[in-house]
């Protein structure tokens, strides 16, 4: 919570500062600072949190967040933290509350990543880490309102639910997505809703669209709804399955890597882009340049790397507008929406 010193108002305009700072000097395009959507919640508005258990010497543990600066120092947390909602809060309570002694309820290993989510039934975990066989039922007893439990052991590339059901996501404003260990949504619900309404607004004319890195299919789901043919893209299995369950006609997922999937789609009459904080790999914005759908909407999390990438595609593309989002009150966090146009020949 780097900037939770400062004023509500004053914490927007510095991430104005920075989404305007990064396009300037990194992406090579003058831009006055944006409008900055604030959050309709300030604090407790995190509907999903991850925790690192450190099992040390003599049964002695921490459990919290990795410093700031210092990635490999543990700084322990209780009930404090200002930024969970406050069910998946009072759940990380009851289980410091009940896990005694080397926090025995969890799968054995050095050390844990525990991440509590809240969905409509109650709450969520996933435990990355630790060995192979646990069942995670003691866990549901300790958090009477814990709905499953997956497990991710160390060496293995997918979660399991190993104990109790999926969890649902009303998403955005409709319950149908079953959501389990590890699928992406954003984590602060009422101002995503203000975000996706303006990636709505911003996809311009056509009626084929791509949505790459798609998650559970939030953008591409509400656009083949709208009468739009949309293909989207995603890596992670579990994703994927939320994203396929009942979609609308004209939504389909292909499981995968964006950059091997992405040129054979091509062209389109939009791309909506939703990459991770790392942005953009080098053969995506090669391919965008090659079969270039007529407008980019990008999603970025990250300033930095979203003035990379423009940069990337700037012989093919202008910058039409930018919007922030305070989806990370009290962090230095921004969300950012770029449209981009292809640019205009001569």
């Amino acid at each position: 919570c780097t900037l939770q010193h400062l004023d509500y108002e004053e914490q927007l305009a510095w991430k104005g500062r920075f989404v305007a700072d990064a396009l300037t000097r990194i992406g090579g395009t003058q831009c006055d600072p944006p409008p900055v959507e604030p959050s309709p919640e300030r604090t407790h508005y995190r509907n999903r949190v991850s925790f690192t258990v450190r099992r040390l010497s003599k049964d002695r543990l921490v459990a919290g967040f990795h410093a700031l600066g210092r990635p490999n120092f543990i700084v322990d947390v209780g009930g404090e933290c200002l930024l969970p909602e406050r069910d998946v809060l009072h759940a990380w309570e009851q289980l410091r509350a009940a896990w005694k002694s080397g926090a025995r309820p969890l799968p054995s290993g050095p050390e844990l990543r525990v991440t509590l989510r809240s969905v409509q039934e109650g709450v969520s975990a996933h435990i990355q880490g630790g060995a192979p066989e646990w069942d995670g039922s003691e866990l549901r007893e300790i958090i009477p309102t814990l709905v499953g439990v997956w497990h991710r052991p160390d060496d293995e590339e997918e979660s399991s639910l190993v104990s109790g059901t999926r969890g649902h996501e009303e998403w955005p404003g409709r319950r149908y997505l079953p959501v389990g260990g590890e699928a992406f949504l954003q984590v602060n619900r009422s101002a995503a809703r203000g975000l996706v309404s303006h990636v709505l607004s911003k996809v311009g004319t056509g009626s084929v669209a791509v949505d790459a890195y798609c998650g559970v299919g939030v953008y591409g789901r509400e656009l083949a709804a709208r009468g739009w043919r949309v293909t989207g893209i995603e890596a992670d299995t579990d994703a994927c399955f939320a994203a396929r369950h009942q979609a609308p006609d004209g939504f389909s997922v292909v499981e995968g890597r964006v950059e091997e999937h992405l040129g054979s789609l091509l062209p389109t009459d939009l791309a909506i882009l939703n990459p991770p904080r790392s942005g953009l790999s080098d053969d995506v914005p090669e391919e965008l340049l090659k079969s270039p759908p007529r407008r980019i909407v990008y999603v970025s999390c990250d300033p930095a790397t979203l003035a990379r990438d423009v940069l990337r595609l700037r012989d093919g593309y202008r910058l039409a507008s930018v919007h922030a989002f305070d989806l990370f009150p009290q962090t230095a966090h921004v969300e950012t929406v770029a449209v981009l146009d292809t640019a205009p020949e001569g």
